[in-house]
């Protein structure tokens, strides 16, 4: 809508200064003619043949008086004189009717640039073409005073144009060529092509998530509904033993549910900018090895080996409860991934900037391809193991670690079946808050379910 403004705007200052450009040169020939005439007049004696007659009058631009036809001035071959009085003609149609088209093109096309410019070319051509038919009438109609003032009036549009267009040639001159148009439309097409890609990628990964929510949630509600109906009919029964096993399972099934919304919750938080980090001075060694105790009983139910390479304490300013998280996801994905008799390698290591911490598993490894694409949001690897999940545990995992100014990565072991994931985080983030001195231990331990974990 500016741009529009500023053109409509462009055109009527343009138009205004024609106007009173040929205002003024009319007024100004005027006088001058008048001027001219009185000094002749005054100079001219009777029988001198130099009688112009009286002063001029508004039809004095339009007299002849005082000069001959063209064809009585020197001695003019009929074909010389035919050849200028036809290329007149023609120069001036020409010039008529290159002004039509382009004000029919400035009229029509309001997105035009520089619509300004052309008007005053339009006027420019105008005059010239004015000023060709005239000189074709000087053979037999010698009103040299008007045609003066069209040459005034020509003279005075040439000047403005030029104007223009050196004030206009920069804008021309950036303008893009049709080769880099080309090639900007390509760009274009490309990266919408790869827009529309990743929204149907993105699509497609939240109608698995969809189908995979509707699998994880069920089958815990299931248990649920179950072991409190088994528990129900055998109340009166039942021994103690056999009541307190059907509260363990329906408490592990209600610890998987709770887990599967806290990733939710957490996802929501993330995306909507509410996810906080609540940084401490706690020693990550320390943290680490609670999480690898945590999963010691459910190793043992599965014929799985845990060890943990890490002795020397590592302090470190983060937030323990999601960095606890964070090993937490990590582990549950390398035991869901692992055949049973296999070995989960977690280790911590440290310099003077940063602390690492790697899970290494023994399972199905992922696609070379997908190494980076497991960290996204409702991603799962293309490998199926059966092992479930929402595909949030990694994408979750990766915000904490950012958050913490850190990274995190996959590999797979060079050689072996397995995958390694990384996440280190610096020691000190360089807009870390001044921490409150806090122990690990103060964080209720979190015995992850049986049968859940975070998927790859």
């Amino acid at each position: 809508m500016s741009s529009n403004s500023e053109s409509t705007h462009s055109r009527r200052t343009w138009v205004l200064v024609g106007l009173g450009a040929v205002a003024a040169l009319t007024l100004a020939s005027w006088s001058a003619t008048s001027t001219m005439a009185s000094t002749h007049a005054a100079n001219c004696e009777p029988g001198m043949g130099c009688e112009l007659g009286t002063t001029p009058s508004t039809a004095s631009l339009l007299s002849t008086e005082g000069f001959p036809a063209r064809w009585n001035c020197g001695t003019w071959p009929a074909p010389l004189g035919w050849l200028h009085i036809v290329s007149d003609a023609v120069i001036w149609l020409a010039y008529t009717m290159i002004p039509f088209l382009l004000a029919a093109v400035v009229r029509k096309r309001r997105d035009v640039p520089f619509s300004g410019l052309i008007l005053l070319f339009v006027a420019f051509i105008v005059a010239c073409g004015i000023g060709h038919a005239l000189d074709a009438t000087m053979f037999w109609w010698p009103a040299y005073r008007l045609l003066g003032l069209s040459k005034a009036f020509t003279a005075l549009v040439s000047i403005g144009t030029v104007i223009a267009l050196y004030k206009v040639t920069p804008l021309i001159l950036s303008l893009q060529g049709p080769e880099r148009l080309r090639e900007e439309v390509r760009l274009r097409t490309a990266e919408l092509q790869q827009a529309k890609e990743r929204a149907e990628a993105a699509s497609n990964a939240k109608d698995v998530f969809l189908a995979n929510m509707s699998h994880e949630l069920r089958t815990p509600m299931h248990g649920v509904m179950s072991f409190a109906d088994f528990g129900k009919q055998r109340a009166s029964d039942a021994d103690r033993e056999k009541l307190e096993h059907y509260f363990d399972r329906i408490g592990q099934s209600g610890a998987q549910m709770l887990s599967i919304v806290d990733e939710l919750l957490d996802c929501a938080a993330m995306a909507s900018g509410d996810f906080l980090v609540v940084p401490a001075r706690v020693d990550a060694t320390a943290l680490v090895g609670s999480v690898v105790d945590d999963f010691e009983s459910l190793l043992s139910q599965q014929a799985m080996d845990l060890e943990f390479a890490g002795a020397d304490p590592v302090l470190a300013t983060i937030d323990s409860k999601r960095v606890r998280q964070v090993v937490r996801n990590l582990i549950s994905n390398a035991v869901k991934y692992s055949p049973e008799g296999t070995t989960i390698l977690v280790a911590i290591e440290s310099d003077e900037a940063a602390f690492r911490v790697s899970v290494e598993d023994q399972g199905i490894g992922i696609p070379e391809a997908e190494l980076d694409s497991v960290f996204e949001r409702f991603a799962m690897s293309s490998r199926k193991s059966g092992a479930g999940g929402t595909g949030l545990g990694l994408a979750i995992s990766r915000q904490i670690v950012e958050a913490h100014r850190g990274r995190i990565w996959a590999e797979n072991r060079s050689g072996q079946s397995g995958t390694r994931v990384v996440f280190e985080i610096p020691l000190q983030p360089a807009s870390a808050p001044e921490p409150a001195t806090a122990s690990v231990m103060t964080e209720a331990p979190h015995m992850p379910a049986a049968s859940h974990g975070e998927p790859r």
